[in-house]
């Protein structure tokens, strides 16, 4: 595996990203809590109040979550900017998403929406100042020009998913001063996960897979026509909806060109991984497989729920919309957590230690930080989880069992997370530990030779 150049300088302590991936899990455990005892009724539409506090819960408490803890470490990287004032703003950035992300479930679920005001307060300054932060590190050269402007274009969908939310949330708050309507859901959740989310995770993806899966690197060519397909359909979408309220023939179209992208994405997924030369069993290879397979799956119910409302069947948009964001973009952020926090454990473990031998010696490898047979229980429960979760809107008895196989899932995530956290301190103080020691021992040769 080739590990990346990176200035350690440049990126935030670990401790920073860390409360950020340490917090998702607890968000996801929260969310299978509100889907138990919300009953199998919730499946009924996808428009149920619970299950649209269910929905921010995953989406802002685990999905965003996720996401800023992560670009806190890319970006330094691929824009070789640190990010300005991460050490004051992020802890805060952190705060504020836990409480809006609560205030606005709730305010969702709930029949009046008394905490709207109080969720927006919260969640726009958090993700307004984050944001700004992401677009001033990525507006300087960087070190992979794609990844990073894939980034700056998720970061803009980003500001575009704030914007719409914060007028959705204004008009459910007071319905007569702000005109909403279900097509702007539609486009404010098609902004939210394939432009933010999966911009994102198209940028990750590409320096990831083939990082630490040994595989062919990306063509370029297939991530541009990635982004122009995924911005194609948003911008006509956002096009559509401005002009005629979501009635226009743009909206028939945009599901289609949007997700010739997505299609695109997990066929070299699948492709890339096939060629991989580590051949190793790996807990993320599995992870970035069943998460293509829910992409393709999701981008075929999509369009056929869209067109053919003549079956008589009202689950098909929850069911497509559980295959996208269920079956793909959890299972890969689940999946990227498994690899990537004992990753950035390692790598500040590394450049804590230096060139010191006696301090090298102390870090652990990323096995010894969590086990790959876990890793792979954990993505084995993930999946099971999230085949019963998607099975829900069709046979909702399964309700009760897939709410307690995701709670457990969650559970042993948040537990092996923790566990690697926990591992990399005590590391981290044997480190300083022989860095001390060896400072000593060389003040001591120095004093002899005076």
């Amino acid at each position: 595996m080739t590990m990346p150049r990176v200035d350690p300088d440049l990126l935030p302590p670990f401790a920073l990203p860390a409360r950020f991936f340490l917090t998702a899990p607890l968000f996801g455990m929260l969310c299978a809590g509100w889907l138990l005892v919300s009953g199998p009724g919730i499946w009924v539409s996808r428009w149920h109040p619970a299950l649209l506090g269910a929905t921010h819960l995953l989406v802002l408490g685990f999905l965003l979550m996720v996401m800023v803890g992560a670009l806190a470490q890319v970006v330094p990287v691929i824009a070789m900017r640190s990010l300005p004032a991460a050490r004051t703003l992020l802890p805060w950035v952190h705060i504020l998403l836990c409480l809006g992300t609560l205030l606005l479930a709730a305010s969702l679920g709930l029949p009046r929406p008394l905490w709207l005001p109080w969720a927006l307060a919260s969640l726009l300054p958090a993700l307004s100042v984050f944001a700004g932060m992401l677009l001033w590190a990525l507006l300087g050269k960087s070190s992979g020009e794609i990844a990073a402007s894939l980034t700056r274009l998720s970061g803009l969908a980003l500001v575009v998913t704030i914007l719409l939310g914060a007028w959705l949330a204004l008009g459910t708050r007071w319905p007569g001063r702000f005109a909403i309507g279900r097509w702007l859901t539609d486009v404010h959740a098609s902004w939210g996960l394939l432009g933010a989310a999966g911009l994102l995770v198209i940028a990750v993806g590409s320096q990831v897979i083939p990082m630490f899966h040994v595989t062919p690197a990306f063509p370029k060519a297939g991530l541009r026509a990635m982004a122009a397909w995924l911005l194609a359909g948003l911008l006509l979408a956002l096009l559509g909806v401005s002009r005629t309220g979501g009635n226009h023939g743009l909206w028939a179209v945009t599901p289609w060109v949007s997700l010739a992208g997505v299609v695109l994405f997990a066929v070299l997924v699948q492709l890339l991984l096939a060629k991989r030369k580590r051949k190793v069993p790996d807990a993320t290879v599995n992870a970035w497989r069943l998460a293509a397979g829910g992409l393709l799956l999701g981008a075929v119910i999509l369009p056929l729920s869209v067109f053919t409302p003549q079956w008589g069947w009202p689950a098909g948009s929850t069911l497509a919309a559980q295959f996208l964001l269920l079956g793909s973009l959890w299972t890969i952020v689940v999946g990227m957590l498994l690899k990537i926090v004992p990753f950035l454990a390692w790598l500040h473990l590394q450049s804590l230690a230096g060139f010191q031998p006696s301090a090298l010696a102390r870090v652990p490898h990323m096995q010894a930080l969590l086990a790959g047979s876990w890793a792979r229980a954990q993505v084995a429960l993930h999946a099971v989880a999230m085949v019963t979760l998607v099975i829900c809107p069709l046979w909702s008895d399964l309700h009760v069992f897939a709410c307690l196989l995701l709670l457990g899932d969650m559970a042993l995530l948040g537990g092996l997370l923790g566990l690697a956290v926990f591992r990399a301190g005590k590391a981290r103080s044997d480190v300083a530990h022989a860095l001390a020691e060896a400072r000593g021992q060389a003040s001591g040769v120095f004093g002899r030779t005076m």
